[in-house]
């Protein structure tokens, strides 16, 4: 998609399907395992998206990386947004699809879970001061008979993921077999008017 503005921008989003909020549930693990370590997960896709393709490349503004995980539908969604330069927006796409790549080829090293662990168990901490965290906490059991197995040591369970972990929820929750891929640019001219002016 394409508009006329006053200046040159671009923004892409990358979609492909996910879990919701309680991926498989296994006999004898929490029921927000899943949910947890996709967290994680999505902590060490966005550093991973800001180190390759912002500060060793140059390609973009900005960009994230988010899981919606509903807890009352069966499935989810995982959305990549990139702003990248408006004259490399072929490459930032190609980048950012070979990161993507390579997470669910299982390249994830030490360093970038510890990285990407330790600001989200400080963070889970400090909601545990939240009253609105509790809130949604009793509202998840009530959705699922499992009481307050899913509030027990919550930071902990966020410390003790592994890499396997990782891992595991990659194998069956991230597919990228069905993408969808969107662009959108603004420009002071459409790609039409400035063809014809050129000619």
């Amino acid at each position: 998609m394409h508009i006329t503005d006053d200046r040159a921008r671009a923004f892409v989003s990358i979609g492909f399907f996910g879990p919701n909020k309680w991926g498989d549930q296994v006999p004898g693990v929490n029921p927000l395992h899943d949910a947890r370590a996709l967290t994680l997960l999505d902590a060490v896709i966005n550093n991973r998206l800001y180190l390759e393709l912002r500060e060793k490349r140059g390609l973009l503004y900005s960009c994230g990386f988010e899981m919606d995980m509903p807890t009352h539908l069966a499935s989810g969604f995982c959305l990549v947004g990139l702003a990248p330069l408006v004259d490399k927006i072929d490459e930032t796409i190609e980048c950012a699809l070979e990161q993507l790549r390579s997470i669910k080829a299982k390249r994830i090293s030490q360093a970038e879970l510890d990285e990407a662990k330790k600001p989200l168990v400080e963070f889970k901490r400090t909601q545990l001061h939240e009253n609105t965290s509790w809130l949604y906490l009793l509202q998840l059991t009530q959705r699922q008979p499992y009481g307050f197995a899913l509030m027990h040591e919550i930071p902990e369970y966020y410390e003790a993921l592994t890499l396997e972990d990782l891992y595991d929820v990659v194998d069956r929750h991230i597919h990228l077999d069905r993408l969808w891929i969107g662009v959108g640019t603004s420009a002071p001219d459409t790609p039409s008017t400035s063809d014809a002016a050129n000619k």
